[in-house]
């Protein structure tokens, strides 16, 4: 309850500490560090009272806030769903296609009416370190949202969502030049023209920024 207050209203924080508390099972609090745990119970809260199947949110871990014998310090990824469990194959080619290493996944039921689920992927990049999830945090998820309702295609663009400012909506303006350098230039592979905007950060958000800017 102490941290929930840290980051809400006390009488917020009590209404969620009374609703949640008791739905976690006691593998998920013995191995949750409490600012996590806090997170999850903030989030799962916004999910039961909105009109979303799910949602996706980033949050990184406190080392002095978990419990002795966790591995270091990793950003999550965590897939709130109200409708029971999501099969990892759907999940697991978003994260990928981030460019990051998923070092652990943690699912965890709750004991609710509805079914909510938990998936828990803890991550690095391929540095061996957490995301800056201020910068890209918010952008990440709605992006894992959009993929997994169908919305945007998920592919290795989304490498940009880590390194530079561009949200999913405009990595569709780089989909496009793709599309047309592929037509125009077909010697070159697939592959090649999909790694070229990841391994080029900079110059493909200067793309994106040239495109926007009014004539």
């Amino acid at each position: 309850t102490e941290e929930l207050r840290s980051r809400i209203d006390d009488s917020q924080a009590n209404r969620l500490a009374d609703t949640w508390a008791d739905k976690f099972p006691e593998y998920y609090k013995d191995a949750t560090g409490v600012d996590i745990a806090a997170g999850d119970i903030i989030n799962v809260d916004l999910l039961a009272g909105s009109e979303a199947e799910v949602i996706v949110r980033l949050q990184n871990e406190r080392s002095v806030a978990n419990p002795p014998g966790a591995l270091d310090p990793l950003t999550r990824i965590t897939v709130y769903r109200s409708t029971g469990k999501l099969n990892l194959s759907e999940m697991m080619p978003h994260i990928e296609n981030l460019g990051l290493n998923v070092v652990e996944e943690v699912p965890t039921r709750l004991r609710d009416d509805s079914g909510t689920f938990i998936h828990d992927f803890g991550v690095l990049t391929l540095e061996g370190e957490e995301l800056d999830i201020d910068s890209s945090g918010d952008r990440i998820g709605a992006a894992i949202e959009a993929a997994l309702a169908g919305e945007i295609e998920s592919d290795s663009l989304h490498r940009l969502l880590v390194s530079t400012d561009l949200d999913h909506n405009e990595l569709t303006i780089l989909r496009a030049y793709r599309s047309y350098w592929r037509l125009v230039t077909p010697s070159f592979s697939t592959r090649y023209v999909d790694d070229a905007p990841p391994a080029h950060p900079d110059i493909a958000q200067d793309l994106v920024r040239l495109f926007e800017a009014p004539l």
